[in-house]
């Protein structure tokens, strides 16, 4: 990996030794969905993130790859040396509701989008904690209270279905707390299990405006006092 700064762009170049990228498949990498893992171990959606990222930065991310001879991938981005040392404002935090600081658990077998959802949160003063599948986040569940839970639909391991029906069994309470994070909205089962829990569903890739706005109103509907009967 290496990194270039001139008078108009930041440039980093991150280059790896493996099998190279063919040039059949070259052209497709950046599409939402399109993934050579086998099902189940990948959305397709890393580097889809990656292309919009960098286009809302103004800049361009592309591959140069000869199979067998490893890739490169290039990421440019606009750079002013006149605003060096500047600091970018985020959107002020809300007010915090009277239950404290909000906690989310996260559950999404792609690393890279499950850390990059956590620094999200935590840049908005929602302290997160990401695990891999259905069946770690009951672990979880049994010693840590979340105000909401986000979970992936597709995951290797414990997926989406069969931890919403554990989730029901053991622990009734949190389905309420429950939002649904997925590419993949449009297969049969994935609309079915939607419409059957009827979580609010947030579609990859997402806007972290409006994922947050979702999070907020789930915590607030889970603190409000439930009718009595």
């Amino acid at each position: 990996m290496r990194s270039r700064p001139d008078e108009t762009e930041l440039r980093l170049e991150m280059a790896d030794s493996g099998p190279g990228i063919g040039a059949d498949i070259r052209g497709r990498i950046f599409d939402p969905f399109f993934t050579t893992k086998p099902e189940g171990l990948g959305t397709g959606l890393g580097l889809s993130i990656c292309y919009g990222i960098a286009q809302e930065h103004g800049g361009r991310i592309w591959v140069e790859s000869e199979p067998g001879k490893g890739a490169t991938f290039i990421v440019t981005i606009p750079h002013d040396p006149r605003q060096e040392g500047q600091q970018v404002a985020e959107p002020p935090l809300p007010p915090q509701p009277a239950m404290g600081p909000l906690s989310v658990l996260v559950i999404d077998d792609e690393t890279a989008l499950r850390n990059a959802l956590l620094r999200f949160l935590q840049r908005r003063g929602i302290q997160g904690q990401g695990v891999s599948d259905g069946a770690e986040a009951l672990r979880v569940l049994k010693e840590h209270d979340f105000h909401v839970i986000i979970s992936d639909v597709r995951m290797p391991g414990m997926a989406g279905r069969e931890f919403i029906e554990r989730l029901r069994r053991e622990r009734p309470e949190l389905v309420a707390r429950l939002i649904f994070s997925t590419g993949d909205t449009f297969a049969p089962d994935t609309a079915a299990l939607l419409q059957e829990v009827g979580a609010p569903t947030v579609t990859k890739p997402f806007d972290f405006a409006a994922l947050e706005r979702v999070v907020r109103e789930v915590a607030a509907q889970g603190a409000r006092p439930q009718a009595s009967t």
